[in-house]
């Protein structure tokens, strides 16, 4: 990349890489030797050859010009959004076009993992003379939070020229993290639903239009000599043709038939179009015994085309291994030669590209399962096996990698959407029944899709709920796992006659709704629970059956009051859920811990720290004689007790007592970690992070200067899988980290390595916030607190005039509106260039040009 940051993976190669925008391609059309007709049609329907002239979506197009050319500052996103086959790609592709001759750089956004890429080679994104930069992300949906983020962090939009980045997508499920990721980056947000397509028969609206330019394209590619359509589909103001593509489907169909002579359907098009792909494989397989080189049996390459559906194109060595774990009878390397005969790779080493368009990739598969009531397309037998071997369901097989799994699980979750394929839905809720993990590995936006899938029965959504991330969790999975715990309680909800289930069920889903930041959906589901007890008499003393329940929702109100800023709530009603868990005896021990460490935690914030104390070693107590009843479900909180109460202990100088704590808070963590260490990573460097300031309060250094290394290396892991979640912590650490080193004279080598690691970090979190956000907040506090410690320290050493020009950066930062100015970046870099960080300075050199 020259002119741009590349996001890479140590063991597993780019996240995403920015190429220069492919235009549509040319299309070499296959044709039947007898008829010269198209061998297969559902090629002419693929987005990337472009074939019929863009028609309609005027407003949309206008639409997205005005959002390139706003004048405001700051880089700025806009999400387009419908459902597969609405023209998103063909419009996006148009808008590049536009924009291109507009003066603007167009660039592809391409998804690394799981993803055939182009060869290597340098691509240069230095805007030059362009007027603008314009990123096109095609498939957003299938992206990670984490990965989105890392692109909206690349230097190359944040440059002397507009930014602009098109997401493309089916839902608006990952939207509100997206857009509340770019306020806290400082850039504007804006969305584009592509609703159905305006539908007023007998006028010349944008369906009849769409239609006929259509027709006339593809009766011109068939060679047909009438161009006109004399029979358009009965009914185009029918649901389905507000999609473009059923429209072009509905004219290729017509062209088609009306070219073999054969009655046109009046419905079941995907149908149609799968038929004359079959008929192609067959030809291809009678003929080429006899006259060239092709052995694949129709059969088989029907299990490849399924393969390829799901798993997507791959590189060549990864599709000979999942087309040998099918167990099919022909070698798999021809397998996969007559499948690229049939569709052609973009790249000469990958294989299995899929059918497009997606739709009709889609419909394939759900024809193929069976299930269906569509007679004249009998399901295979063998489809409900593959899909359980090519999503890793299979329990005999070596599971799928995680990159095919996740887009295996998404096209699935796509045929089973409401209104597409119900029994696609039920083969999914087999599957998840068995292998609940699956889901998790689908992502974030296949787990909000699936929340809305009909056919899911109770037991899977308990299944596949029990191995989502618990709340607290903050990485790629939380608005799925809301969605998906609120569609489980909901159905509990409705179907329970038990007012303590209906209240349990609630209060876990008010828990996942703050951990996805959906307040005003917690606050609501808070209140219904709280009233739904107030109208039984609970807050009366009318039910004592339900004291438990009660005291439940008052502490999960407690966190929403927390939440909203209301203190004096929270502690009012924490205070009464303790004294009602109190009440119900042993079997309430979880949640009487739960609120207890709450309660600990008020107190301490109100300066009560004996009181703080006593109450969280009454929580811990708890704590352990539940995990020694039930090893492997409550020992994250016996983690948070012990981390807690080493923090009052050592606050309330009973120094001993709470190194002890902290060692049995990191004992307790580690082993979390080991299972899942972006969920736990973090709460194990807190604890071995308070172990190393307690040792060296006790100046036991050597053991400090131990566990200190343990938590730089912890931090720097954490920070390069996932440098949006973690990057600030790793900086705020190593000023930790170097102002207690610093006070020892020998240490003050590894002092100002530490610092030095801290302001680059800092220092590139704030070229990213070119504005007031709460992360721009967090930025320059690092970088002020950065440049406070390396002043310290350079005057310790004796380096007077850098440690002038470090507290010189402090001063540029104080009482500004907007981002620091060129100054505080140039000087920056001229001392990260004294402490011996030349790359760094080097990158942070030119944010200090004027």
């Amino acid at each position: 990349m020259i002119g741009a940051d590349l996001h890479v993976y140590p063991d597993r190669g780019p996240v995403y890489l920015l190429t220069n925008h492919q235009g549509p391609r040319e299309l070499v059309l296959s044709r039947d030797e007898e008829t010269g007709l198209p061998a297969q049609p559902s090629t002419l329907l693929n987005a990337r050859y472009a074939l019929v002239d863009f028609t309609g979506r005027q407003r949309d197009l206008e639409r997205l010009t005005r959002w390139r050319d706003d004048q405001r500052q700051g880089p700025s996103a806009l999400w387009m959004h419908g459902p597969g086959g609405q023209g998103k790609t063909r419009l996006a592709d148009e808008f590049a076009r536009f924009s291109s001759a507009a003066g603007w750089r167009v660039v592809d956004a391409l998804h690394g993992p799981g993803s055939v890429l182009p060869p290597p080679g340098s691509t240069d994104l230095r805007l030059s003379e362009a007027a603008g930069l314009l990123i096109i992300v095609d498939y957003a949906d299938r992206w990670s939070l984490s990965h989105l983020t890392l692109l909206l962090s690349n230097v190359v939009l944040r440059r002397d020229r507009p930014a602009r980045v098109l997401f493309i997508s089916r839902s608006a499920h990952s939207w509100p993290a997206i857009r509340t990721l770019l306020t806290e980056l400082n850039g504007q947000a804006a969305e584009l639903p592509l609703g159905p397509l305006p539908g007023r028969i007998g006028s010349a609206d944008d369906r009849r239009a769409m239609f006929d330019a259509a027709w006339g394209r593809f009766a011109d590619i068939y060679n047909l000599p009438e161009q006109n359509p004399t029979d358009p589909p009965d009914g185009l103001d029918r649901t389905e043709f507000g999609l473009v593509l059923m429209l072009h489907m509905a004219a290729l169909v017509s062209v088609d038939s009306r070219a073999r002579g054969v009655t046109s359907p009046a419905a079941n098009l995907s149908a149609y179009l799968l038929d004359r792909e079959l008929a192609h494989w067959t030809r291809l397989y009678e003929v080429g015994r006899e006259h060239f080189d092709f052995a694949t049996p129709p059969s088989t390459m029907a299990c490849a085309v399924f393969a390829a559906a799901l798993h997507g194109a791959t590189p060549y060595a990864e599709a000979l291994e999942t087309v040998a774990g099918l167990g099919l009878d022909t070698p798999t390397d021809r397998i996969l030669k007559d499948h690229a005969v049939c569709y052609p790779p973009v790249f000469a080493d990958s294989a299995l590209e899929p059918l497009y368009p997606d739709r009709l990739a889609e419909d394939f598969l759900a024809l193929t399962i069976p299930g269906h009531a569509l007679s004249a397309h009998p399901p295979a037998i063998w489809a409900p096996r593959l899909v359980r071997v090519l999503t890793g369901a299979a329990e005999t097989l070596s599971a799928s990698s995680a990159a095919r799994t996740a887009r295996a699980m998404t096209v699935l979750t796509a045929a089973a959407a409401p209104g597409r394929w119900p029994h696609v839905g039920a083969l999914l809720d087999q599957i998840l029944t068995n292998s609940p993990h699956l889901a998790r590995i689908a992502g974030n936006d296949a787990l909000m899709a699936l929340a809305q899938v009909d056919r899911l029965s109770m037991d899977t959504l308990v299944a596949v709920t029990a191995i989502l991330p618990a709340p607290g969790y903050d990485g790629d999975l939380v608005e799925g796992a809301a969605a998906l715990v609120r569609r489980l309680t909901l159905q509990r909800a409705r179907e329970s006659t038990d007012i303590s289930v209906r209240v349990a069920v609630r209060a876990e889903l008010v828990e996942y709704l703050l951990n996805a930041g959906l307040d005003a959906m917690a606050t609501e589901e808070s209140r219904i629970a709280m009233e739904e007890l107030e109208n039984a008499g609970a807050g009366r003393g009318e039910r004592p059956d339900l004291t438990a329940s009660y005291a439940l929702a008052l502490y999960v109100r407690s966190g929403v009051f927390h939440q909203n800023g209301q203190a004096a709530s929270a502690r009012d009603d924490i205070e009464r859920s303790v004294d009602l868990y109190r009440r119900c005896g042993p079997n309430a021990a979880s949640g009487l811990t739960r609120a207890l460490g709450d309660l600990a935690f008020t107190l301490n914030d109100e300066g009560r720290l004996q009181e703080a104390v006593d109450v969280q070693r009454e929580a811990l107590e708890i704590a352990l004689r539940l995990v020694a009843r039930g090893p492997g479900r409550h020992e994250p909180h016996l983690g948070n007790c012990w981390n807690n109460l080493a923090a009052f202990l050592w606050r309330t100088h009973q120094l001993d007592e709470a190194l002890e704590a902290a060692h049995q808070a990191v004992e307790v963590r580690r082993a979390l970690a080991e299972t899942d260490l972006q969920m736990y990573g973090g709460q194990l460097a807190d604890s071995l992070c308070n172990v190393f300031v307690f040792l060296d309060g006790l100046r036991r250094e050597e053991e400090a200067q131990e566990h200190g290394r343990a938590v730089t290396d912890l931090r720097r892991r954490l920070a390069a899988a996932n440098a949006y979640r973690y990057e600030a912590s790793l900086a705020k650490w190593l000023i930790i980290y170097a102002d207690v080193c610093g006070s020892t004279p020998n240490r003050l080598d590894v002092a100002l390595a530490a610092i030095a690691e801290s302001l680059a970090i800092s220092g590139r979190m704030a070229t990213r916030e070119r504005g007031f956000s709460r992360r721009q907040g967090q930025a320059l506090y690092l970088l002020d607190q950065g440049c406070k410690v390396s002043a310290e320290l350079l005057h310790r050493l004796g380096r007077g005039r850098e440690s002038e020009l470090a507290a010189r950066i402090r001063s540029n930062l104080r009482f500004l509106g907007g981002a620091p100015p060129p100054k505080a970046f140039a000087r920056l870099a001229l001392l990260l260039e004294h402490l011996g960080r030349h790359e760094d300075a080097r990158w942070l050199a030119p944010w200090g040009e004027d």
